[in-house]
C-alpha cells in the first residue's frame, strides 16, 4: 500500500477547540466553577458524546463532576483572551486552576431546558452534558465520557454560515445536491 502522507492518529486528535467546562461546585465549595478544557474530542455521534482525560481537569472540578454528573462545555473564542490567560496551565501542570466566573472575567448564561450548571455567555457554541462513564485506563489515568444532552449555537454563527453558504452557492455550478438543498433552506 501507498505510504500515508500524515499520521492518522494525530489527524484524529487535531485540530480541536479549547472550551470552558463548568460544573456546580461540590458540597462545601462555592460555585459554579469553570476551567479550560483542552485535549477533548468527539467520541461518537449516536448518542453525541465527548471524551476527555480526567487529568485535564483541576481536582475541584473533577470532584464536582463526579458528584453531580452534569457540566456544560462552552467553546472558547479569541475575545476571551484575558480569561484564557488567567485559566491556562503553567509550570508544567496538566491543567489550569478552577475559577469562579468573576475570577475568570466571564459571564454565565443559562441553557433553555437545562437545570445544570451555566454556560459561558460569550461562547458561540454551548453543550449541556452528562457524565455517563469514567473509564479506568490504568496507571491512575481515566477517560471521561460526556453525553451531550443539549447543544446551542448562537444565531450570529448561523448567520455567518448562511452568508458564506449563499456566497458559495452563487459561484457553484452543479455540485452536491445536498449542499444546494441546505443552502436553499438557509436562504
Amino acid at each position: 500500500p501507498a505510504a500515508l502522507r500524515c499520521d492518522p492518529f494525530l489527524c484524529s486528535l487535531v485540530p480541536r477547540p479549547t472550551a470552558w467546562l463548568c460544573v456546580e461546585a461540590a458540597e462545601g465549595e462555592s460555585g459554579p466553577l469553570l476551567c479550560l478544557l483542552e485535549g477533548f474530542n468527539a467520541a461518537c455521534d449516536r448518542p453525541p458524546c465527548l471524551m476527555a482525560g480526567a487529568d485535564a481537569l483541576p481536582p475541584p472540578i473533577l470532584r464536582a463532576l463526579r458528584a453531580t454528573a452534569r457540566c456544560t462545555v462552552s467553546v472558547a473564542t479569541p475575545r476571551e483572551r484575558g480569561s484564557l490567560a488567567r485559566a491556562a496551565a503553567g509550570g508544567g501542570e496538566p491543567c489550569g486552576p478552577a475559577l469562579a466566573f468573576a475570577e475568570a472575567g466571564l459571564e454565565p448564561a443559562t441553557t433553555d431546558g437545562w437545570s445544570g450548571p451555566p454556560a459561558v455567555a460569550s461562547s458561540p457554541a454551548r453543550m449541556a452534558c452528562e457524565l455517563v462513564a469514567e473509564v479506568d485506563l490504568g496507571q491512575g489515568q481515566s477517560m471521561l465520557l460526556l453525553e451531550i444532552e443539549r447543544f446551542t449555537i448562537l444565531g450570529d454563527v448561523l448567520l455567518r454560515q448562511a452568508a458564506s453558504t449563499q456566497q458559495d452557492a452563487a459561484t457553484q455550478r452543479g455540485g452536491n445536491a445536498d449542499a444546494r438543498s441546505v443552502a436553499a433552506k438557509l436562504e
